[in-house]
């Protein structure tokens, strides 16, 4: 799934960006603020506490071990969560208007079979 942020300005071009993951949430937080999450999979990379170096104390002189990246096997090896994800967060008078305007399309005749369907069990809640 994907979404683009376009920027327009008279006289000038268009500039676009596309931000693309694989999963979409969209959720109303406690202040009333509609939030579209976009996110892949986590990934996680092992890292230690330390950076890329462990030292230890030997005959009173500290000896440091330099490490390449992901080749520390120390007791301080952590997962680390890396993988970026993309919020956008309406303020709650635009939160507003989106739902006025969705119920302000939807017919009646819409509502009264989404009420049926939920009441018959052939409509998968979403909580």
């Amino acid at each position: 799934m994907s979404f683009e942020f376009i920027r327009r300005k008279e006289g000038e071009m268009s500039q676009k960006q596309e931000i693309r993951h694989s999963n979409v949430q969209v959720s109303i937080n406690d202040w009333g603020h509609l939030v579209i999450r976009a996110f892949d999979k986590p990934e996680y990379e092992e890292n230690c506490e330390y950076g890329r170096e462990k030292c230890e104390e030997k005959n009173g002189t500290m000896i440091c071990e330099t490490f390449p990246k992901g080749y520390c096997k120390c007791e301080y090896l952590k997962k680390i969560r890396v993988d970026e994800e993309h919020l956008i967060v309406f303020d709650k008078a635009t939160t507003d208007r989106i739902i006025n305007f969705i119920f302000s399309i939807r017919t009646p005749n819409f509502m009264k079979q989404l009420l049926e369907n939920i009441l018959k069990g052939n409509y998968n809640l979403p909580f």
